[in-house]
């Protein structure tokens, strides 16, 4: 019971501190909110690109402060993705074992 309850609760609070540190450096990075998307079109697009590998093989640095912006978006966001899949992980270790 107790090895079930670290086991979940470790990867809970493993997700939710990746997702809050993710806005935090959204925020950092976007002080102005200048490059927040505000249609559909431009959410979208931001998707998309969130799947490339956003200039890193040319560019080690940002040569911008939007690039900088998504390339920060990107690593939180499969952070935010692999500590969710884990807690799932979890969670389904618990139930059925």
């Amino acid at each position: 019971m107790i090895r079930d309850v670290t086991l979940i609760g470790s990867t809970t609070f493993v997700f939710i501190g990746t997702v809050l540190r993710m806005w935090d450096s959204m925020a950092e990075a976007d002080k102005d909110a200048e490059f927040l998307p505000r249609t559909s079109t431009q959410r979208m697009h931001h998707l998309f690109k969130f799947f490339t590998m956003l200039d890193r093989v040319e560019d080690a640095v940002a040569p911008d402060r939007y690039l900088y912006y998504l390339r920060t978006a990107q690593g939180w966001f499969f952070l935010a993705v692999g500590s969710f899949g884990a807690l799932v992980l979890a969670i389904g270790h618990v139930v059925f074992s």
